[in-house]
């Protein structure tokens, strides 16, 4: 139970936070848990008080922009404040009241330089490298030219502070990289779910929920090459609402959507294999693309489907023919590789207005 609400705290806490906000807040607290760390080992090492000054101040000025970038207040000002004194104040008087070189300070340095690249942007991040790197060779220059002013440290003073720094520095790098990592996967996921939905929409009617035709061209290209490398034959089946001009004057453009979406159900209940697909083919016009199929098979499933329509009893006062919604339907098949995409199309449109013109609710085959 109590590693249930873990996960669900750690949720939550992902939700809440920015990757930048999670990686400002690690950096505060880090560093505010840090400099009390390094305070206990001066005090347990009988170091004098005055050595603890800077990190007390450190501890304190952590603490605070950890507290505030938590609450969200005026969060990228916050991040600015906390880069900037870090990178411009903190670590130059962590330098000049340390042993310069002989310290850690310069490892420190390469960690606030991921901060500033990792929170900053633009001209502003370029400005701050330029600056933040021109303060280091000066550090640096100072060390060299005047050591005086850097603190002696005995053989065991120096291993104590490296002995406590590097370790902690090593653990804080890798948890870092460890964030960046799962940070980069979450939104690598998110991406290629973001991706197949954007895909998912671009071939969807969003109307009906059926695929729509900018993908149809495509498709029957591929039921071509399926022909001619294995030998199947596919088939067309176009099919048009009878009179539904009339159904939406009579009804209303609303209900008209609700014909529309409910003929799809009906296309979609009456396809049973997973390879074959229902398309709105034009405002009131459907097209099913049956692979593997003859024409004796899609003329077998144009009656079917007939029939499917049939048994919904959609009302329709105003059809000259029936009470209830019908369709005319025309059946087209690829048996010739003599024969491409857009002709097998226009053979099923050319079915349909025969369908049409024979007096509607009828089915007509290409050819036959």
């Amino acid at each position: 139970m109590k590693r249930r609400s873990d996960k669900i705290g750690a949720n939550a806490f992902l939700q809440r936070y920015s990757v930048k906000e999670r990686v400002f807040l690690f950096y505060m607290f880090f560093f505010a848990g840090l400099a009390l760390l390094t305070i206990l080992a001066n005090v347990l090492s009988g170091f004098d008080f005055y050595f603890n000054y800077k990190w007390m101040a450190i501890s304190g000025f952590c603490t605070v922009m950890g507290v505030l970038g938590g609450r969200r207040i005026r969060t990228a000002l916050v991040h600015r404040v906390g880069v900037y004194v870090l990178s411009l104040v903190i670590l130059p008087a962590s330098w000049l009241s340390s042993a310069g070189l002989l310290s850690p300070s310069m490892v420190y340095s390469v960690v606030t330089l991921l901060l500033i690249n990792f929170l900053l942007a633009g001209i502003e991040r370029l400005v701050l490298n330029a600056v933040f790197l021109g303060v280091n060779l000066g550090l640096i220059s100072l060390y060299y030219l005047q050591p005086e002013l850097f603190r002696t440290l005995t053989p065991d003073e120096q291993f104590l502070d490296w002995i406590v720094n590097i370790p902690m520095i090593f653990i804080f790098t890798a948890l870092l990289l460890s964030t960046f990592e799962r940070a980069y996967e979450r939104e690598r996921l998110v991406n290629v779910e973001k991706t197949r939905r954007l895909s998912t929409l671009s071939r969807t009617d969003p109307l009906t929920g059926v695929h729509n035709r900018l993908h149809l061209m495509d498709d029957i290209e591929y039921c071509l090459r399926d022909y001619r490398s294995k030998g199947p034959p596919f088939s067309i089946v176009l099919l048009d609402i009878d009179y539904f001009k009339q159904f939406n004057d009579a009804y209303g453009h609303l209900q008209g959507d609700e014909c529309l979406r409910t003929i799809a159900s009906v296309l979609q209940a009456a396809v049973l294999r997973s390879g074959d697909r229902v398309y709105r083919f034009g405002g009131e016009e459907f097209l099913i693309l049956l692979k593997a199929t003859d024409q004796a098979g899609a003329l077998y499933f144009a009656h079917r489907l007939q029939g499917d329509i049939d048994e919904a009893a959609i009302p329709h006062e105003r059809s000259p023919m029936s009470s209830t919604i019908t369709v005319s339907i025309g059946v087209a098949s690829y048996n010739s590789s003599e024969v491409d995409g857009q002709t097998l199309l226009n053979q099923a449109d050319a079915a349909l207005y025969e369908a049409k013109g024979a007096g509607r609710n009828s089915i007509v085959c290409f050819g036959s």
